[in-house]
């Protein structure tokens, strides 16, 4: 999987790069991905706000955990790691609270793909067999 996610990589960057130059304005281009940063991070940041009234809100906590995977695996970032950690650290307590929290589940079944370890699809399933993201996640030809 390795092999197949560093390949596609490789052509993600080479088609935003493409991308890019045919831009007649390249700085518009950056302007449209600190865009899309900005509204995780002040997506983040309304979730936080939640968490400092309600420590366990479980939607709060949702919120940041998807927030974190997306920046996790959507943007060129050093915190990888970290923000995978973060979001599956917010996922289990989502999971402590709501153990049958479909969503939520299905968070951490991306969380474990893009860490190399597969099957909370299943469960999300389990829960919730409408989840059209988790039926792609627990198809083999993923």
């Amino acid at each position: 999987m390795s092999w197949l996610a560093n390949t596609l990589d490789v052509q993600l960057i080479d088609a935003e790069a493409r991308r890019a130059q045919a831009s007649t304005h390249p700085d518009a281009m950056d302007l449209y991905f600190e865009g899309r940063a900005l509204l995780a991070r002040e997506a983040r940041n309304y979730f936080e706000r939640v968490l400092l009234i309600e420590a366990s809100s479980i939607e709060a906590l949702y919120g940041c955990a998807v927030v974190d995977l997306q920046i996790a695996t959507n943007y060129f970032t050093d915190d990888r790691v970290a923000l995978l950690t973060a979001a599956e650290t917010a996922t289990s307590k989502v999971l402590s609270l709501a153990p049958n929290h479909a969503q939520a589940h299905h968070v951490l079944s991306n969380i474990y793909i893009h860490t190399n370890r597969v099957a909370e699809a299943e469960r999300a399933l389990a829960l919730d067999r409408n989840l059209g993201n988790a039926h792609a996640r627990a198809s083999p030809s993923f």
